[in-house]
């Protein structure tokens, strides 16, 4: 069967690379290839271990980091030793792996922007900003505000997104911290990886400056110097609420009520 993964990211590559072993024709369209992104990055072992098909061959997996410490308010409050560890990478370094093991199965990759979809006579057919493709499937993994999921479902409430801001840092030396703060609807994040680090904010709130300001204060705990910053980067994380999962299952439910959509 041939079968579109839309999105390049973990769960297209993983997809990618389970179908094409099994002896389907699966491309990946995604208007490039996998690159750095706001996230801390980290993988707890167990899940490692647990898909060893996809990371047995993974470097950076070696390295785990066992403990974490967590402060509120400012204060260092505990040091907790997580059963197993966490491997903590870059969304560059971790995608790439996993988007290099998918073309290594078999699975092709056409760097286009995914515009459209529609079902007919059991087919789909796929619209990009190059062509129009004709599938047998269609696997949706475009990210947090998805074109494929908004066409066939319904789009996600503002509401059931964190606000993310973080600081990609050159240094590597910093602990795995977590800090929470009366004032945040969310958290704030140390992640030290094999090349850099990441220090970054989540929050429901839609108070910018605010968000910034905690972050900026998180980060001088640290003696970080301006010239330790990379980058500044911004994105929105989808966390849904309970109504968010019953209402999006709800749609699909709905739409794939007497069809054929996913029989792989």
């Amino acid at each position: 069967m041939k079968i579109l993964v839309i999105g390049a990211g973990p769960s297209g590559c993983s997809s990618a690379y389970h179908l094409a072993r099994k002896g389907h024709q699966v491309i990946i369209i995604a208007p490039k290839k996998p690159d750095e992104k706001v996230c801390g990055g980290g993988v707890p072992a167990r899940c490692l271990e647990r898909f060893t098909e996809l990371y047995n061959d993974f470097k950076p997996a070696k390295t785990i980091i066992e403990d974490m410490v967590f402060s509120f308010d400012g204060t260092d409050h505990c040091q907790i030793n997580m059963p197993g560890g966490m491997g903590i990478f870059s969304r560059h370094t971790h995608d790439t792996h996993l988007f290099e093991k998918a073309l290594q199965a078999g699975a092709e990759f056409s760097e286009e922007r995914f515009k459209s979809c529609e079902r007919q006579s059991k087919k789909w057919l796929v619209t990009t900003d190059k062509q129009i493709i004709e599938a047998d499937y269609l696997i949706g993994a475009d990210g947090a505000v998805s074109r494929v999921r908004n066409q066939l479902s319904e789009k996600l409430p503002k509401e059931a997104y964190f606000k993310a801001h973080d600081y990609l840092l050159s240094r590597n030396d910093l602990p795995l911290h977590i800090g929470f703060d009366k004032k945040l609807d969310g958290y704030l994040w140390v992640f030290p990886r094999e090349n850099n680090c990441s220090v970054g904010i989540v929050d429901f709130a839609d108070d910018k400056a605010g968000r910034l300001q905690l972050l900026d204060d998180y980060l001088a705990r640290f003696d970080v110097a301006p010239d330790d910053i990379i980058k500044k980067r911004s994105a929105l994380i989808p966390s849904l609420r309970k109504k968010d999962l019953n209402s999006t299952l709800a749609a699909y439910t709905k739409m794939l009520i007497g069809s054929e959509f996913f029989k792989i």
